[in-house]
This record gives C-alpha cells, structure tokens and sequence, in this order.
C-alpha cells in the first residue's frame, strides 16, 4: 500500500531531513500523486502532511539525542531533522513528547529519557 511506501522513503531516503521538503517531492518518490499521498497520510495517521513530516523529525530527534547520550544541543538536534525554524521545532518536539529539547537532553543525561512517540 502506498502508506507503506512513503513509510519506507522516510526511513531509507531521510526525505523529512530536507527542510523544504514538499508534498510534491514526496508524491514523486513513491510514483504517486500529492492528493493520494496526503489523504494515505490522513487516513492512516490522522494527521495532515505537515504534521506527519514533523513527526518524524521529532522522532529521528529523540532518536539523535539517544544515541549522542544527551551531548548535543538543542540547535544541533534542530538542524540535523530537518526543521528551519526554532520555534516550529519547539512547538513540535513540545507536541509530541510534552517536553522541550533541552527538558529532554537532560533526561536523557539523566538516563530518564526514552523514546515517546510511537510510530505509525
């Protein structure tokens, strides 16, 4: 299904790290069409594209932060997912795990942190 297919170019190709990512350039890397490819997002995660694709940038984040065992900094982390701009990384990364970034190294700092976000 072409859920799946998009599923699997965000986690071979890393589109989500390009921050001007679009749904066209999506649609084109899994041979399809913006509207098939937004309402495949919508029905399966109930989420519109631009949420989606934030989504799996904060999980590639939590991810990041992991496994740099907390030592990197907020603007790092925001830099290698894909996001442009700091205040959409925030209220992002805020969204999906109910904690900031830097609320989020320190756990991890602090061996309290885990991924939170359940993929779709």
């Amino acid at each position: 299904p072409l859920y799946q297919q998009i599923q699997q170019a965000m986690e071979e190709d890393a589109l989500f790290k390009d921050p001007g990512l679009t749904l066209g350039r999506v649609a084109r890397a899994v041979a399809s069409n913006e509207k098939y490819v937004s309402l495949a997002i919508r029905q399966v995660t109930e989420m519109k594209f631009n949420d989606y694709i934030n989504m799996q940038r904060i999980q590639f984040a939590e991810r990041l932060i992991l496994e740099k065992q907390g030592h990197i900094s907020p603007a790092k982390v925001m830099e290698q997912c894909g996001f442009n701009s700091k205040s959409t990384f925030y209220t992002a990364f805020k969204s999906f795990t109910d904690l900031t970034p830097g609320q989020f190294i320190r756990m991890v700092k602090e061996k309290k942190a885990t991924i939170s976000i359940v993929q779709g």
